[in-house]
């Protein structure tokens, strides 16, 4: 699907920009003083200075000129406007060449733009990464090309641009035809987007409504219940989004939530991340593309963002038909990359007293009779389902008989 209306020459009033840039004061030199180049300037140009070259059909475009740093520049900020109008493999093949031009210019590269080109990287490379590498300034290649007569130019801030702070450099526009940028979109079509962002106070938004409400104590106890019923029918990117919100909900009103909840739930990267890679790796011979692919993933994923390395995994396991093993063989990519920090384990005293997790655990298994009597049968039925929440909302009379009626448990 050809779309013409995406890079810095298809908005000539630079609507998208002065969006981006309120105050021209603060836009870098280098991007007030790049040319703008003619329509017979570009039609010049050869096709690998632009990030994305496609067909559809007959038709071809050309979109995202990397001639020079104040033009790549643009290019990364209208290429992360206007992706969603592109094709998936369109997506991707642009990212990665806008990765490498930034690569070019010393400028650090946008998260979002890691993301897609990273995504790239895990659908069609044996080793993972190399784009995203390269985005960290390990442009090797190239910058040897670029050594002799490079001066060094003034460091300047770029955050309102791409939300990093490059160093840039001057080049010589001759020597940056180095990019990938061909591919067919013929009969392809922009993905749908689903909206992922919620409502205040709901677990999730999907096709436009507002789902899960999340307000009250009762309201989160449920989405929670949902969630452990259902979640499995939840793609793994929906998941973690309804788990994010729930969770730092449930915190607001002081629940703990349960470990799943916790996990999916959780900012950040989960220290057993290599399991759930090991037990995909296994599905390899050693020596594969496959293999040499989570063998890279499993060493370097520390260094990226948990978001980032779920949705690669993600794509490789769809890519590999390993997403019909989610839940039953294999973790699914967001429980893979996404746990909470360790901390310790929960305990209540009073006095000399002290009742540990395991303990009340067992106390709500075993003394479901004697949680009945003394309290009432849905008392005891919700303590049985959630015993450390149920606890820790009670009177301190009410918790010390707990903790008398734990002392008889079994060990």
């Amino acid at each position: 699907m050809i779309h013409e209306a995406l890079d810095f020459y298809d908005d000539p009033s630079a609507n998208v920009l002065k969006n981006k840039i309120p105050n021209i004061n603060t836009v870098p030199d280098f991007i007030k003083t790049a040319e703008r180049l003619s329509p017979d300037e570009m039609n010049k140009l050869p096709d690998d200075v632009f990030a994305l070259v496609a067909w559809d059909g007959m038709e071809k475009m050309r979109k995202f000129a990397c001639v020079d740093q104040g033009n790549t520049a643009l290019s990364v900020i209208y290429f992360l406007q206007n992706k969603d109008l592109l094709p998936d493999e369109a997506q991707k093949t642009a990212a990665a060449n806008l990765v490498t031009a930034c690569g070019w210019y010393d400028m650090a590269v946008p998260d979002e733009l890691e993301k897609v080109a990273l995504l790239g990287a895990t659908m069609g490379a044996l080793t993972m990464g190399s784009a995203l590498h390269e985005g960290h300034g390990k442009f090797k290649r190239q910058k040897q090309l670029m050594a002799q007569g490079v001066p060094a130019s003034q460091v300047v801030k770029m955050n309102d641009l791409t939300g990093s702070n490059p160093m840039p450099r001057g080049s010589d526009p001759e020597k940056t035809a180095c990019l990938h940028p061909y591919v067919d979109i013929t009969g392809q079509s922009a993905p749908i987007k689903i909206v992922k962002e919620s409502a205040e106070r709901y677990c999730m938004v999907k096709e436009g409504s507002a789902r899960y409400p999340i307000d009250t104590m009762g309201q989160v106890q449920r989405a929670i219940e949902y969630f452990e019923e259902h979640g499995t029918e939840f793609e793994p990117f929906e998941r973690h989004n309804y788990c994010t919100k729930l969770a730092s909900r449930a915190s607001d009103l002081g629940l703990v939530p349960p470990e799943i909840v916790e996990r999916y739930g959780s900012t950040k990267m989960a220290q057993d991340f290599h399991i759930g890679v090991f037990t995909r790796k296994r599905m390899f011979r050693e020596g594969t593309s496959e293999h040499s692919l989570l063998d890279e993933m499993q060493k370097t994923a520390s260094a990226y963002k948990p978001e980032i390395m779920a949705t690669a995994l993600e794509s490789f396991d769809r890519e590999h038909g390993l997403d019909h093993l989610w839940d039953s063989q294999i973790p699914d990519p967001y429980y893979t990359f996404f746990g909470p920090e360790k901390r310790a384990e929960w305990s209540y005293s009073d006095g000399n007293d002290m009742i540990t997790a395991e303990r009340l655990k067992r106390c709500a298994a075993q003394e479901k009779v004697a949680i009945s009597r003394l309290f009432d049968d849905d008392m005891a039925a919700e303590f049985s389902k959630n015993p450390q929440q149920i606890f820790d909302s009670l009177p301190r009379d009410s918790k010390r008989i707990i903790m008398r009626v734990s002392q008889s448990v079994e060990e």
